[in-house]
């Protein structure tokens, strides 16, 4: 207790790499033999971003499709919610600084991110519902949340390159493991 008086920080924010293992929570590797654990030495993976997983599909698919129905302000409520347990892990400008000020700076802000799980499940809930009221009609951004838009050659090339650069980057990784 005595070192966060003091300013010292168990677990100091990751930044925007934590954003992937919302959606990946083994990302960057598991402490299980045979896998190569890439992020820092010391980092927790139960206090991590990755507590906030609650499903690819979840994540994106259906709860984007909260926002096909009339409940537009409760699901901002839910998107506050989640930036708000996130904010500690993704280091947002401001809400960090105001979490170390002297007597906020006695908690462990990473544990926040069961909120961001809660809201996600809250938004994959209202996007459900809204499928089966029949509320969910054909919008411009469903391409970007991944209904198929391009063709299947396009796709598979993206996701090959994608694959092959991710590779690339664990292998220079793994040397040094």
């Amino acid at each position: 207790m005595s070192h966060r008086i003091a300013g010292a920080e168990d677990r100091p924010p990751a930044g925007l790499a934590a954003l992937s293992q919302v959606i990946m929570p083994d990302i960057y590797g598991t402490v299980a033999h045979g896998s190569c654990h890439i992020i820092p030495k010391g980092t927790n993976l139960i206090e991590s971003a990755a507590a906030a997983y609650a499903g690819i599909l979840a994540t994106l698919v259906v709860a984007p499709l909260a926002w096909c129905g009339r409940r537009r302000a409760l699901n901002l409520c839910w998107i506050f919610l989640a930036l708000f347990g996130l904010g500690w892990c993704l280091n947002l400008p401001g809400f960090v600084q105001l979490l170390r000020l002297p007597g906020l700076n006695l908690m462990s802000y990473n544990r926040l991110v069961f909120l961001t799980a809660f809201a996600i499940l809250a938004l994959t809930a209202i996007g459900l519902e809204n499928l089966r009221n029949g509320a969910v009609s054909r919008r411009w951004w469903f391409c970007w949340v991944g209904e198929p838009c391009s063709s299947p050659a396009e796709k598979e090339h993206n996701w090959l390159f994608r694959l092959s650069w991710l590779n690339l980057q664990i292998d220079r990784l793994r040397r040094g493991c």
